[in-house]
C-alpha cells in the first residue's frame, strides 16, 4: 500500500465539494483515495504533456478528475531535495508515496493539460487524513 500526500489544491477542492454537496459525496472521494492507494494503476496513465502523471475519472455531470503521481521508495530516496517535505522515515512499511496534485471537474481541468511538469512540483504538499 502506498501513503497518500495531499497538495494544497485537493483540500481546497475537497471543502469545496464539501460545502456545495454533501458530505456522503467528499466520503466517496475519500474512498477512492484510499482504491488509489492500494492500486494505483487503477487510473489510467496520461500520455504526451503529463506523461508520467495518472488520472481517475468519477461521476457523471460533473465528471472529476483525480490527477495523481506515483513513487516508489527508491524514487524518493534517490531525490531527497525533491522529497525534502517527506519524512522518508514514515514510509518504512510502505510501497510508496501516491501525490495527490488535484481534484477537478473535467471542464477544469482543460487549463492544466498545457501546462508544464514543473507547474505541477511547485503545489504545496500536506500529508493529511484531511
Amino acid at each position: 500500500m502506498y501513503n497518500l500526500i495531499y497538495r494544497k489544491e485537493v483540500i481546497k477542492s475537497l471543502k469545496k465539494i464539501k460545502r456545495s454537496n454533501s458530505k456522503t459525496f467528499v466520503k466517496e472521494f475519500l474512498d477512492i483515495f484510499t482504491q488509489i492507494a492500494k492500486e494505483p494503476a487503477k487510473g489510467e496513465v496520461y500520455v504526451g504533456n503529463l506523461s508520467g502523471f495518472f488520472k481517475f475519472k468519477y461521476g457523471k455531470s460533473p465528471q472529476y478528475r483525480i490527477i495523481y503521481k506515483v513513487y516508489s521508495i527508491d524514487e524518493i530516496k534517490s531525490n531527497p531535495e525533491e522529497f525534502e517535505d517527506i519524512d522518508i522515515k514514515s514510509l518504512e512499511n510502505c510501497e510508496g508515496i501516491i501525490d495527490l496534485i488535484f481534484l477537478r471537474t473535467r471542464e477544469e481541468c482543460t487549463s492544466l493539460y498545457a501546462q508544464p511538469k514543473s507547474y505541477f512540483k511547485t503545489k504545496e504538499r500536506f500529508k493529511s487524513n484531511y
